[in-house]
């Protein structure tokens, strides 16, 4: 597959600058820095020069918390795209789709009418867990996998559905990296993936997306179309970052944190400092 191609050609890029040039970054020092429980994996792109990259334990595979939801909207955007599913196609919620978490669906109860495009809508702006799964259940488990699978992404796996606290128990968990992160917003912003249309509807949901407190918020010269990600253990985002003729794709992922608002103090610090090192 092409992807995977991109994904060795990025991969050896990253991996090669960071061999000489990650250890000497004020980057560097500031996670040195951070209590040694604390694990934090990130890379940074800039397209205009391809050759460039930081990253740091860019293959980890970390829970993904919501982070999930960027492969999920990019295999709903291509069954639009095929004809087998519409934006406007009509869903009348059930009472037993309705969990918990993050979203407004929940509060609204069932007989609710929405459309598909309304529910890719949500997922995004709001994460909402309601509209994942719907979603998740029109694309199948198995096929969502399948195209993370042909996309190149090696260390990501949608195994449960969003509160499904039964798959916890039993263990299951749905995983990604801040490579294959990188590697997915890349291939949409290239045109790799999606055509015109769909790539136009992906990059609003993601600008849409309400949490900007972390990458956003400590680039703030940048128009950024992202997803983040909360789990207790777990606090992630990733970006396209566009500021005139520049573009940087960026994924952040912090693990080991004692308190939700540290790790996104962390998100903040080391996307300031990528941001400058990307640029010089």
């Amino acid at each position: 597959m092409l992807m995977k191609k991109i994904g060795f050609l990025l991969a050896t890029i990253l991996f090669s600058t960071i061999t000489s040039s990650f250890s000497q970054t004020s980057t560097h020092q500031y996670i040195n820095s951070l209590n040694p429980k604390i694990n934090v994996s990130f890379v940074v792109h800039k397209l205009e020069s391809p050759t460039s990259g930081i990253a740091r334990l860019s293959t980890k595979i970390t829970p993904s918390a919501s982070l999930i939801k960027i492969p999920i909207l990019t295999a709903f955007l291509e069954k639009v795209e095929q004809g087998t599913l519409s934006m406007d196609d009509i869903h009348i919620i059930q009472e037993d789709e309705i969990v918990g978490g993050a979203g407004e669906l929940q509060h609204h109860g069932s007989n609710q009418s929405v459309t598909l495009g309304f529910l890719a809508a949500e997922m995004i702006r709001t994460s909402d867990n309601t509209a994942t799964n719907i979603l998740i259940n029109y694309l199948g488990m198995p096929w969502i996998n399948q195209r993370i699978q042909d996309y190149g992404l090696q260390q990501t796996s949608l195994n449960r559905l969003m509160m499904d606290f039964q798959a916890i128990e039993e263990g299951k968990q749905n995983y990604t990296s801040a490579m294959d992160l990188v590697l997915l917003l890349e291939a949409v912003w290239n045109g790799e993936i999606l055509n015109d249309e769909s790539k136009v509807i992906f990059l609003n949901l993601l600008q849409n997306c309400e949490d900007k407190s972390l990458i956003a918020e400590a680039v703030p010269t940048y128009t950024s179309y992202n997803k983040t990600g909360t789990l207790d253990y777990v606090r992630g985002d990733a970006a396209i970052l566009q500021s005139g003729n520049q573009t940087l794709i960026m994924s952040i992922i912090v693990e080991g944190f004692d308190e939700l608002e540290h790790a996104e103090e962390i998100i903040r610090n080391i996307a300031t400092q990528l941001e400058k090192e990307i640029r010089q």
